[in-house]
């Protein structure tokens, strides 16, 4: 019995030390990893110190409950909590390793030119954890019942049918979920509009997409009804384009209205966002019911929007003072009214 005693004694007292030296040169190896700009190994002795000492005393107490004096009424019972300890170990130092191959996947997404890989980082993040659960847990169910997985499994899915069943909004979302991975129509920090909701992407998760709207909120919106609106994706634009018309009043001569084009062809000539797949387009488009309308159309290189009302703000300056000096007069919306007795009264705004 005193060797027995000794014996646990010693286990536990090796389990102790051997978990404190253990994060101690995990955390060292982890400082220095990252000093050196070695992010993998920095993340995996991280997440090894973290789950050392939970790791290491489940594994100790598995040892030590079996060579206890217990009753042989409880052996039995003891053995399977020790079998479950051992289980949880191992779940436990899996469930630490997903940070690792989440750091991986995030260091690949970086590199990657699609910044929707980063949205499924943690996608894959959350499934691969799900996935450990769920093993550890059928694991841990096949050893207390003493069944092969295969039932366990089978009953799992008797189960699953019936949590189906009262879970179809769930599983409609996850696979709006699916959908959206497969097809891609955004990534994160890009400015989406499904149907009216306007705002940029902050998260993507298997059941729904967080947006920040332009007002500063943030909604949450399920992938299934995400998946099922048309989205608009202002971000992966390469261009904007703008179309305006410019009225003159009738009585504007032919010469000036040709001077107009060409003040407006020279400001849009080689401009700012200029791409010669693209020029500018000014013409005489139409006899207005009040104006002579001149169409403008030019497009805007990248589309950034931002950039883009800053020069359309210049633009429409720049504008306004040359058909100023030109006295080129815009048209404003007028009517003629015809009294009885033939008299004319013209002029006069609608």
């Amino acid at each position: 019995m005193s060797w027995r005693l000794g014996w646990i004694g010693g286990v536990a007292l090796g389990a102790l030390l051997g978990a404190r030296v253990a994060k101690f040169y995990l955390e060292r190896w982890a400082e220095l990893a990252g000093r050196r700009g070695r992010p993998l190994r920095e993340s995996t002795a991280r997440a090894l110190a973290r789950c050392a000492p939970g790791v290491i005393g489940a594994i100790a107490v598995a040892r030590i409950l079996p060579q206890l004096p217990w009753p042989e009424s409880l052996r039995s019972g003891v053995l399977a909590v020790a079998s479950v300890l051992d289980i949880f170990a191992v779940g436990w130092l899996a469930w630490a390793l997903v940070a690792v191959a989440v750091r991986w996947l995030e260091l690949a997404a970086r590199r990657s030119r699609s910044r929707f890989d980063e949205m499924l980082v943690p996608i894959i993040g959350h499934s691969l954890r799900a996935t450990v659960a769920v093993l550890v847990l059928v694991q841990i169910a096949q050893t207390l019942s003493n069944k092969p997985v295969t039932s366990i499994l089978a009953g799992l899915g008797i189960g699953g049918l019936a949590v189906a069943l009262a879970a179809q909004d769930t599983l409609k979302h996850f696979f709006g979920s699916i959908v959206l991975l497969a097809d891609k129509p955004f990534g994160l920090g890009d400015r989406i509009q499904a149907g009216d909701l306007d705002g940029v992407v902050e998260a993507m998760g298997l059941r729904s997409t967080r947006l920040r709207t332009l007002d500063g909120e943030l909604v949450t919106i399920p992938n299934g009804e995400l998946a099922s609106r048309a989205i608009r994706n202002y971000g992966r634009r390469s261009f904007i384009r703008s179309q305006s018309v410019i009225g003159l009043t009738y009585d504007t001569p032919p010469e000036r209205v040709e001077l107009a084009i060409a003040i407006l062809r020279e400001l849009l000539e080689h401009h700012e966002g200029w791409n010669p797949e693209r020029p500018p387009r000014v013409h005489f488009r139409e006899y207005g019911p009040y104006s002579l309308n001149l169409q403008l159309v030019y497009w805007y290189h990248p589309g950034d929007w931002w950039a883009y009302l800053d020069y359309q703000h210049r633009l429409n300056l720049e504008i306004l003072r040359r058909f100023s000096q030109a006295g080129l007069q815009f048209a404003f919306p007028t009517q003629t009214v015809y009294l009885a007795g033939g008299t004319a009264s013209g002029g006069q705004r609608a």
